[in-house]
Formats: structure tokens, C-alpha cells, sequence
């Protein structure tokens, strides 16, 4: 769950971070060169790769899906 006062991440947040930190590994961008180049701070960056690396959690999965017909 995330910080009191702070939504949590949906699902195209993960999937907006997922792209965002492959298409870093793919420049040959230093993890500093990237977080310089996109403004985007080290901590935000290593923590977009934790919560990646733990996988998406089932309730943003849950919210991401497209009702039933």
C-alpha cells in the first residue's frame, strides 16, 4: 500500500515505467546519463525498478482488466 495521502500506482503506471526503464537498458544509457537526460530523480528511477522487479500486484492487475461482456 502506498504513503498516506499518496494514490498508488495504476496499472499504466507500471507499464509507462516497464517501457521507460527497457528502452534505458536498450540506449546503453548510464542509469545517471538516463535519470539527467529524462529529469527524472535516482530514487524515483530505482524505485520504478523495485516495484517492477516485485511484479505487478494483483489488485492494479484487477483494475487494468476490461469488464466482462
Amino acid at each position: 500500500m502506498g504513503k498516506p495521502g499518496r494514490p498508488g500506482p495504476s496499472l499504466d503506471d507500471y507499464l509507462y515505467w516497464q517501457e521507460h526503464l527497457e528502452n534505458r537498458v536498450a540506449s546503453g544509457l548510464s542509469i545517471d546519463e538516463f535519470c539527467i537526460t529524462e529529469d527524472v530523480s535516482r530514487s524515483t528511477f530505482f524505485r520504478w525498478a523495485k516495484l517492477l522487479r516485485e511484479g505487478i500486484a494483483d489488485s492494479v492487475r484487477e483494475e487494468g482488466e476490461l469488464p466482462p461482456l
